[in-house]
């Protein structure tokens, strides 16, 4: 009895220790190393209960409840399920270990394991063997009625493992988050969607079959796209040429596109390594997605590529380099994933290394959905997205500008909003857009060259505002304002001219005379806008202006009384001298008859000549002075031949013949004289006069044909054509007129005479030449004795050497014509060339003494190139005369020349230099004497 009554007394303690609230005990258990009770109560307290003091000690408390506990066979461990279904395994001072999710995902060590004592599984079998434990897996099914749900923990005998029983509440859930619309990171979704059964798996289907899925088989790294058919068929993928699609690794992750309009697989294997069928793409993905015609990939590098797939990824299948991708990498955060990119959008949702989802626009899709938009000519739609992702709105125009202008009404009527037009507007430049910042977006695109009949902002400023101004004039007036505004030659006068009328007619949408200016004011500098309004010569204007730009009216109230004091033309004529506009001031000016003489002033100092001439009628008298000043300034830009032409047109006869004389114009000269009516001495004199002028500037035919047509003395036409060597045509001349005794007279004593000049320029040049190289070899082998003593080598010296060689190379004796265009495309400049030829200086020990050496040779081989044809006429001539010994003589001194010249020329030009030269080919040379030397033989 006693012992009862004890009993009952321990237990009331205990109850009052606990409370007498209507907490639930989830789990207790006597720990005899403490001689206490361990009590878990569902609110999460933890009490150890000292029987011997019957007291209770709260030692801890689990956030969100203990729904279940349990120690491990040697009370060292305990585990706990905590209300927020965490399993936590701690020691017996309660110490943390570790806290894993009740309901795990991941697989591992820490999968989640079904164990059943007593059932089919682990039981051992007779005579059936192992063929009795291989039952067919079933979907989990829902828990029986009388199950209190509770979650439960069990530890194996030796402590080593324990499991955990719990019914998941949230398999029969789809989670689901259309990110098109929000981006909510899981655990969280958007909606629900709640099933009848548990969830096992979820796909998408492909194209229009709802059943459509894949999977892969580890066999053999063999690939199989089933398709579940209604009728239950499996089909394998098949290759073009039916052959099963192997690929080269096993692969993790795989998706199906079409690259030019070919079935493809893209596989990523566990290594990086991203596969299309059998080609490796790169080494280095981490995850890949297929967008539209793109396939997007992260790296190990952290960045983005989108790639197209007909045109990037065809190339690589093509054989193609990865180096020669043009796309551009965007960089991201390291370790970010793709997750999913939004269809017919432009945003790729990323998952990150702290789990956290994030939504990037890469610009390369933003620009594909764009370009898509402006082909259906979805001008809203374009517009929004490019506002939103801040691309330049130019390439609403740029990527078609012939549709673009065809389609502006569309183009206003979706876009509708004044502000948006606006923003449209202010950012127009006549700059490409899609040849230069978005290039990389055009590169698979096909696009049809358009040229803009002015230039793409004025076109398009014009075109857009005739549409408005039919559209909604009183609506669209902004805008129309900044189509004035943002032209290349802005036209803020009609702009300020529509916002006065303002002030008369107002507007139906409500914009006020002072809001338009502001706004005006705002597309345009405040200062610039006085200036403009004073040019519209409408003072309300200017006033109008004046008052709303700030300016103190002591600035421009005298200035516009002084003004308004003027004749209505003459005031035009300040103002627009004022503002600098010459053009029109001369066309007030012109109006005013008392002020022609400041009229003449204007253009002789803005050089308003043709301009002017287009304001006075044909045949009045001041059109004909401006003719004259315009020969006047013509002539004192020593442009004579024009300024003739000017004086003809206004009879200033003396002053045109002045003008053609010094061109030597002969023809229109004599004219002119003729006109004057000249007298015979008068014109006897002028043509004498520009015969020798024309001699001087060695135009001989000419001045021979003024001699024998306007003078008619044939002996001085004969030796005009002698002096210029012209032996044929001046014998011809002698038969011409009959005169046979110039023949002895004059012809053959020339001819001779030439003959004398010729043979000493022949030995001068081949005494030059065989100087010039005896002192080059002397020069070439003291300095190589220099080098080989001192062994210091002058890379100036050698650079010049090299530079020099190059260029006088090709002035060495070759064939034909080639010679001259040689030297010539040679010689860039000649002002580079006199500079250059100050310091080789032709004197003995000088620094540069060789290279002067090579070019005086440049100039004696030039020299005897330039004499051939001149060598040529005058054999010819010796011949006609019959002194074929003389001819003969010429003919060999002159192939001498050659000869040495040739001989030679390794030696001044050595092989290696040479080489690069077209004159060192033998070929040439002999072609050379052959044209000259095997034409004439005696």
């Amino acid at each position: 009895m006693h012992e009862k009554k004890k009993i009952v007394s321990e237990t009331k303690t205990l109850v009052d220790e606990l409370g007498n609230d209507s907490d639930v005990v989830s789990s207790f258990v006597f720990l005899s190393e403490f001689q206490s009770l361990c009590i878990g109560k569902k609110s999460g307290d933890i009490l150890m209960y000292d029987v011997s003091k019957c007291k209770a000690q709260a030692v801890g408390s689990v956030t969100g409840g203990i729904l279940a506990m349990q120690w491990s066979p040697d009370y060292e461990l305990v585990v706990v399920i905590s209300g927020e279904d965490k399993v936590l395994l701690m020691t017996k001072e309660f110490d943390m270990i570790s806290e894993k999710d009740l309901h795990a995902e991941e697989f591992g060590e820490c999968v989640p394991i079904t164990a059943g004592w007593g059932s089919k599984e682990t039981q051992f079998h007779g005579s059936e063997g192992k063929q009795a434990a291989k039952v067919e897996e079933k979907p989990p099914e829902p828990a029986f009625w009388w199950d209190d749900k509770c979650p439960r923990v069990s530890w194996r005998g030796d402590g080593q493992y324990f499991v955990t029983s719990c019914i998941n509440p949230t398999v029969d859930t789809v989670l689901a988050t259309l990110f098109k619309v929000a981006v909510v990171p899981p655990p969280m979704c958007s909606f629900r969607v709640k099933t009848a059964a548990s969830v096992n798996d979820v796909a998408f289907g492909i194209g229009q079959h709802e059943n459509d899925f894949a999977i892969v088989l580890q066999d053999e790294n063999s690939l199989v796209f089933v398709l579940s058919c209604p009728d239950g068929v499996v089909v394998p993928w098949l290759c073009g040429d039916a052959t099963p699609l192997k690929l080269p690794k096993p692969c993790t992750t795989v998706a199906v596109c079409e690259v030019l309009k070919q079935p493809r697989v893209i596989a990523l294997s566990d290594r990086f390594e991203l596969f299309c069928d059998t080609v490796k793409i790169c080494d280095d993905c981490t995850s890949f997605k297929i967008h539209g015609k793109f396939i997007l990939l992260t790296t190990h590098r952290h960045t983005l590529r989108c790639l197209l797939l007909d045109f990037d990824l065809a190339n690589l299948l093509n054989g193609g380099s990865a180096n020669s991708l043009t796309d551009a990498p965007r960089e991201l955060e390291s370790g970010s994933l793709l997750v999913t990119s939004v269809p017919a959008d432009g945003r790729v949702v990323l998952q990150l290394p702290r789990g956290n989802l994030e939504t990037i626009s890469p610009r390369a899709l933003v620009l594909d959905t764009v370009c898509d938009h402006l082909d259906r000519k979805e001008y809203k739609d374009a517009f929004l997205l490019m506002k939103v992702n801040r691309i330049d709105l130019n390439l609403l125009c740029d990527h078609d500008p012939s549709a673009f202008l065809s389609s502006l009404s569309e183009f206003v009527q979706q876009v509708r909003e004044p502000t948006d037009l606006n923003l449209f507007l202010t950012g127009l430049t006549d700059k490409d857009v899609s040849a230069t910042m978005y290039a990389s977006a055009y590169r698979a695109r096909k696009r049809v060259p358009f040229v803009f009949k002015k230039n793409k902002r004025d076109e398009i400023c014009d075109s857009l505002r005739n549409v408005l101004e039919q559209v909604d004039y009183d609506r669209y007036l902004l805008s129309i304002l900044t189509c004035h505004a943002k032209k290349t030659d802005p036209e803020l006068d009609e702009a300020l001219s529509k916002i006065y009328r303002l002030k008369d007619s107002g507007n139906k949408a409500g914009i006020t005379c002072d809001a338009a200016l502001k706004y005006l004011f705002y597309l345009v500098d405040r200062k610039d806008m006085f200036d403009v309004a004073l040019g519209t010569y409408n003072f309300d204007i200017v006033l109008m202006v004046a008052e709303n730009s700030q300016k103190d009216p002591k600035e421009y109230v005298p200035f516009l009384n002084k003004l308004n004091q003027l004749e209505p033309n003459y005031r035009r004529f300040t103002i627009d001298m004022h503002l600098e506009r010459y053009k029109k001031a001369l066309k007030n000016i012109s109006l005013c008859e008392a002020h022609f003489n400041e009229c003449l002033n204007l253009i002789k100092t803005q050089r308003l000549y043709t301009t002017a001439l287009d304001l006075f009628p044909e045949d009045s008298q001041r059109r004909k002075e401006v003719w004259e000043i315009y020969g006047d300034y013509l002539l004192e830009k020593k442009h004579y031949e024009e300024a003739g032409l000017v004086y003809w047109r206004c009879e200033k006869l003396r002053k045109a013949s002045r003008a053609f004389e010094m061109c030597l114009n002969w023809n229109l000269l004599l004219s002119t004289a003729y006109q004057m009516k000249y007298g015979q001495d008068d014109l006897q004199a002028l043509a004498n006069r520009t015969i020798d002028a024309l001699v001087l500037a060695k135009r001989y035919k000419e001045a021979s044909e003024i001699s024998e047509t306007f003078i008619k003395d044939e002996e001085k036409t004969v030796r005009i054509l002698l002096d210029a060597h012209m032996w044929d045509v001046a014998l011809a001349k002698i038969h011409q007129f009959n005169k046979m005794e110039l023949t002895e007279k004059i012809w053959k004593p020339s001819v001779t005479a030439e003959l004398e000049v010729m043979l000493e320029t022949v030995d001068s040049l081949k005494d030059t030449w065989s100087k010039h190289v005896a002192r080059l070899m002397t020069v070439r082998e003291h300095k190589a004795n220099e080098d080989q003593g001192e062994g210091d080598f002058d890379d100036g010296a050698f650079s010049d050497v090299a530079s020099v060689t190059s260029r006088t190379v090709g002035g060495s004796v070759t064939g034909g014509s080639s010679i001259s265009g040689s030297i010539a495309t040679m010689r860039t400049s000649r002002n580079r060339k006199k500079q250059e030829r100050k310091k080789y200086v032709l004197k003995e020990g000088s620094r540069y003494e060789d290279l002067a050496l090579i070019i005086a040779l440049n100039e004696v081989a030039s020299s005897s190139d330039k004499l051939q044809e001149e060598c040529r006429d005058l054999l010819r001539a010796l011949v006609l005369c019959g002194l074929d010994q003389e001819a003969k003589s010429l003919q060999h001194q002159f192939a001498a020349l050659l000869d040495i010249i040739e001989k030679d020329i390794p030696n001044v030009w050595p092989p290696v230099t040479a080489e690069s030269s077209l004159i060192q080919n033998s070929d040439s040379h002999l072609h050379f004497r052959e044209t000259f030397a095997g034409n004439y033989r005696c």
